[in-house]
């Protein structure tokens, strides 16, 4: 069997790939290697051993990479069991937010058994510190605890000594129907007409336009063949010419002079010739595409006039009117307003919010001028919409709980901005950021995240909010 260039050129094609897609790994490999080392020589071993361990996935195997990845994870862990020491430092000086989020880090890094144990200690400590930690006196909305509790940020006791304090009541529902009427339009057929049929009148039209265009195709078809006479009398007179010249030049008793000249009429008379021969071929070209479209404008016609002898010159038409009903609109709503009193020991505030459900339906009677069946009143009355506003009053409540516990994380940022104590400025941006899961807003942990950065460096990643609320 011979080999082709075809053959070779395919089993090329799989080779070259191969070749692109190693060297494109290669590539990648280098630059993540680079980084890499780039993070380590920084400090920030962490970052360098996600690069090499995404490089050894490149070049699974490759020993070179495999010892930079084990020195960047000793230099981590190093790293990580120095900040161990300095989170049980930063406990002993009572530091707890601080020695909280060091110990989170040692445990994301280690899973140091001791590690987690400081965080879930003080984690639980923060948070009874830092929620709202209330007793809730009184439930007038029938809102089970299992609720509240769901409240990220709210802690239920039933420590009476507690100075916070909640209680839930309701106004009166008040059950409301409105009502009003409505005009409606449809449109049904009240007659017929007789009018001229728009089918019929386009055909005429296509007609019209057809035997015109014929009519034009007729006066181009007959310019050409009136062109092809004038060019065939043309060419027998130059072939004439020619073969007059041609005679003369057969004479012995010419001079030179005699021989030149006539050569040169002949090669004029033979150019004219050939220029007569093109234009007689253009014009049997279009004499030949013009009888073609004649003969398609006659088949179409001959359809045309066909359909038009069956197509009736006249038609009925239905003639559409307005027709207006009247139709009635019921809504029943049942509404109350929710009251949320909170006492947090020195102040007694209260919120108020709105719970409203409603249902409405509309009705008409029956109308067999436009074919409209009658249609009667179905609509939930008090009774019915009653556990659907218990429900209502839920939602709001906890949305009126989350308010609450807003309040209360914005509360400690105002107390931070207002510190000029380091430590007391960083305790209040935890206690912020523990009141509940949503953890800190952006800029506090930005801000928690640099002073960790200044104090302990960059060997490490800072998420701050992760770190927070690690096994919640």
């Amino acid at each position: 069997m011979f080999s082709t260039p075809a053959l070779n050129r395919c089993s090329f094609r799989p080779l070259l790939w191969l070749i692109l897609a190693l060297a494109l790994t290669g590539c990648s490999h280098r630059n993540l290697i680079k980084s890499g080392e780039q993070y380590i020589a920084a400090g920030s071993f962490e970052r360098g051993v996600s690069q090499f361990k995404q490089a050894l996935q490149e070049k699974p195997n490759h020993q070179p990479t495999i010892d930079k990845l084990r020195q960047a994870q000793d230099n981590l862990n190093a790293w990580a069991n120095q900040l161990e020491v300095k989170a049980d430092l930063a406990k002993n000086r009572q530091q707890l937010g601080k020695a909280m989020l060091l110990y989170s880090k040692v445990a994301q890094l280690t899973n140091s058994p001791s590690a987690v144990s400081q965080y879930k200690a003080i984690y639980k400590k923060l948070r009874q510190q830092s929620a709202l930690k209330v007793v809730l006196l009184s439930n007038g909305v029938g809102i089970a605890n299992s609720d509240l509790a769901a409240v990220s940020g709210i802690i239920l006791t039933n420590n009476k000594n507690t100075d916070q304090t909640l209680s839930f009541s309701q106004s009166n529902p008040v059950f409301e129907i409105q009502q009003s009427t409505l005009t409606k339009t449809a449109e049904f057929i009240s007659g017929y007409e007789t009018r001229t049929n728009p089918e019929f009148i386009r055909i005429q039209h296509d007609i019209r336009h057809f035997q015109d265009n014929r009519q034009h195709l007729r006066r181009k078809l007959s310019r050409a063949n009136r062109q092809l006479n004038q060019q065939s009398s043309q060419l027998q007179s130059l072939t004439q010419q020619h073969n007059a010249i041609r005679q003369r030049l057969l004479q012995q008793d010419l001079s030179p002079a005699s021989v030149n000249k006539y050569q040169q009429q002949q090669s004029r008379i033979d150019s004219k010739i050939s220029q007569t021969k093109q234009l007689q071929t253009k014009n049997r070209q279009l004499r030949d595409k013009v009888k073609h479209e004649i003969s398609h404008e006659h088949n179409e016609l001959s359809h045309l006039i066909d359909d038009l002898a069956v197509t009736p010159g006249v038609v009925s038409m239905p003639v559409y009117s307005d027709y207006n009903y009247q139709a009635k609109l019921q809504v029943n709503s049942l509404s109350a307003q929710l009251y949320l009193n909170y006492n947090n020991g020195k102040t007694t505030s209260t919120r108020i919010a709105q719970a409203i459900v409603s249902d409405q339906d509309e009705s008409h009677q029956a109308h067999p001028t436009i074919q409209l069946a009658f249609n009667p009143m179905t609509i939930q009355n008090q009774q019915q919409l009653s556990p659907l506003l218990n429900t209502q009053l839920r939602k709001v409540s906890q949305r009126l709980l989350d308010e609450l516990v807003d309040e209360q994380r914005h509360s400690y940022i105002r107390l931070a901005s207002q510190s000029i104590d380091i430590d007391q400025t960083f305790s209040l941006w935890i206690a912020h950021g523990m009141v509940s899961k949503n953890g800190a807003i952006d800029l506090i942990a930005a801000k928690i995240k640099q002073s960790l950065i200044i104090e302990y460096g960059v060997g490490g990643e800072f998420e701050v909010n992760a770190l927070l609320h690690r096994y919640q």
